[in-house]
C-alpha cells in the first residue's frame, strides 16, 4: 500500500460517502472532492498525481495552470474500491 493509498475512515463507511454524492452533478472541483471524502485537498492532488483517482484537467491552454474535474463514476468507483476500516 502506498503513503497515498486512502482508507475510509471508521466514522464514515463506505455507504455513507457514497450516499453524499450529489446525483444531479457529474464533475466535481478537487475542493469539492475533498469535502465529500473529508481529506484535504493536497490528498486530492496526490491521488490524482499517483493515478489512484482519475481526473480530467479542463484548462483550455497547457500555460494555465491545471484545472481538474473529477468524474462522478471515478469518484463512486474509487471508494468502492477502498477498504472499509481506520486510516
Amino acid at each position: 500500500m502506498t503513503a497515498n493509498k486512502d482508507r475510509l475512515s471508521a466514522s464514515r463507511t463506505r455507504a455513507q460517502l457514497l450516499a453524499a454524492i450529489p446525483t444531479n452533478r457529474e464533475k466535481f472541483t478537487i475542493s469539492e472532492t475533498a469535502k465529500l471524502l473529508h481529506r484535504p485537498e493536497q490528498q486530492i492532488y496526490n491521488l490524482i498525481y499517483s493515478g489512484e483517482l482519475p481526473a480530467r484537467n479542463i484548462a483550455t491552454r497547457p500555460e494555465l495552470r491545471a484545472m481538474y474535474r473529477i468524474l462522478r463514476s471515478d469518484l463512486v468507483k474509487y471508494i468502492e474500491a477502498q477498504p472499509e476500516g481506520s486510516r
